[in-house]
């Protein structure tokens, strides 16, 4: 089924707020020097990361989408033998690549290999599993900059909106999906919302998932009353397993098309910490003192396997 009639079948005032919701928001250059962060750990994973960044542009030959595009560090070929953690990107309704490229961009500059696509209807992770296949044969590709360049045991995936749904089927329904081993997801569309547009194809299982787990959503209007209401976050959240680290929280006082820039920070720092060993970023999630618990910016937290 369509978004636009995914629209249609949510009558009244809801579905005013996720048609405006999925019109598609466009991130700006320099959309980090707009985001306001209130502690040190947030702020500095908000601003751009020390690599230079390049990118390239592939055909999908898919009928559904039609390019994949990868954003990763400038001097990857001069790191020897190194391998880069990397993350695949999933997209919101209206949204794909080009409207949020800015992110893409600033999370490879902290070290990642970024791929995205430009797939109008993510939902079912279908796209974003393409992706991750598609950057893997990149790496076993002798005549590939990406050659023996992809860390395959430190793969995150993210999404916001519909791709929220995408992100978790990706990391629970196919074949590869056992290569994802940590998962972000902003304003994912709650499976409320998706059983009553009868989005079957988006239908998700949180409880299926096996890797390390932050979501988030904001407490404006079309997040909190219809899209990812906080009831929804805390239902996923529970159904984690208890043994691994999950994280949930709403930034105050953004609203769905927000959290596209401003969780960008705390998305990055989750990565950084869950593939890439860094324990600055780490201190964002883990202990008592974890930061996200001190930080007035974002309320309603959970948090388990943090200890």
């Amino acid at each position: 089924m369509s978004i636009a009639l995914a629209v249609a079948l949510v009558a009244g005032t809801g579905g005013i707020l996720l048609e405006r919701a999925i019109n598609g928001p466009v991130v700006a250059d320099d959309y980090y020097d707009g985001v306001d962060t209130a502690r040190p750990i947030e702020a500095e994973y908000t601003q751009l990361g020390p690599y230079s960044i390049d990118e390239a542009t592939f055909e999908s030959h898919d009928s559904h989408f039609e390019k994949f595009k990868i954003w990763f560090p400038a001097d990857m070929s001069q790191e020897g033998a190194r391998k880069f953690p990397a993350v695949v990107v999933a997209n919101g309704s209206g949204t794909p690549f080009f409207r949020f490229e800015p992110i893409l961009r600033h999370l490879a500059s902290w070290g990642f290999i970024v791929i995205g696509n430009d797939d109008p209807d993510s939902g079912d992770g279908r796209s974003t599993s393409m992706s991750l296949d598609f950057l893997l044969s990149l790496d076993r590709d002798t005549s590939s900059v990406f050659f023996a360049k992809v860390d395959a045991t430190n793969i995150g995936a993210a999404g916001h909106s519909q791709g929220g749904p995408a992100v978790i089927n990706a990391a629970t329904r196919y074949d590869n999906s056992d290569d994802i081993s940590s998962v972000f997801v902003a304003s994912t569309t709650s499976r409320a919302l998706i059983e009553k547009a009868e989005l079957t194809s988006w239908a998700y299982d949180p409880s299926s998932l096996g890797v390390p787990y932050f979501a988030v959503a904001g407490t404006g209007e079309a997040d909190a009353e219809l899209i990812a209401p906080l009831h929804s976050l805390v239902e996923n959240f529970e159904l984690i397993s208890d043994g691994l680290p999950a994280v949930i929280a709403r930034r105050d006082g953004a609203d769905h098309g927000d959290m596209l820039s401003w969780a960008d920070g705390y998305m990055t720092a989750w990565f950084r910490y869950t593939l890439a060993d860094d324990g600055r970023a780490k201190d964002a999630f883990v202990g008592q003192s974890a930061e996200i618990e001190r930080n007035p910016n974002w309320i309603d937290i959970h948090r388990k396997g943090l200890e």
